[in-house]
């Protein structure tokens, strides 16, 4: 691992090591690693609790590994399922992205003012679904947040008092 600063080295050696601990513990052939063989790491090392800034950087010891050792690098071919694991990584954590921003709570003044604006005629299909999604929720009898915003939604969107 020449040209690496020694901190570089050091991290992407211990991702050597797992890689092939992990590999040799699921009797996986490490070099040359395929798609399925990366997710099985990257998945494994999610399961032990890693975060996904230090799999992205034993993904890179891997890769160094393979090109160093003239493989060539295992992640030129797409590997989208691989994409797709450490993207789910990434959303366990809380760092896809999602606005930790508080919300308001949906009142019946505010649907009243969403009601005030919506024209139902621009919004067929909505008022089309609205009993299905309705029925749904009131014929199970939930009580949860979503179904108490549906009762009151429909009750202001058709102008009637809806059961409970």
């Amino acid at each position: 691992m020449m040209g690496l600063a020694k901190s570089t080295h050091k991290l992407y050696a211990c991702g050597v090591r797992r890689f092939m601990g992990i590999c040799a513990t699921a009797g996986r052939a490490p070099k040359p690693a395929d798609e399925d063989t990366l997710c099985h790491f990257a998945a494994s090392l999610a399961v032990d609790g890693l975060r996904h800034r230090t799999i992205e950087s034993y993904m890179a010891g891997v890769r160094h590994l393979h090109i160093s050792e003239g493989y060539g690098d295992p992640f030129s071919a797409g590997l989208h399922r691989l994409h797709y694991v450490l993207r789910g990584v990434k959303r366990a954590e809380g760092m896809a992205g999602v606005s930790k921003r508080e919300r308001r709570p949906i009142t019946p003044d505010l649907l009243r003012k969403i009601k005030g604006v919506w024209n139902p005629r621009a919004h067929e299909a909505d008022v089309i679904m609205l009993p299905g999604i309705f029925r749904l929720y009131a014929d199970r009898g939930t009580d949860s947040a979503i179904g108490r915003w549906l009762r009151c939604l429909w009750s202001l969107v058709m102008g009637r008092c809806v059961g409970r």
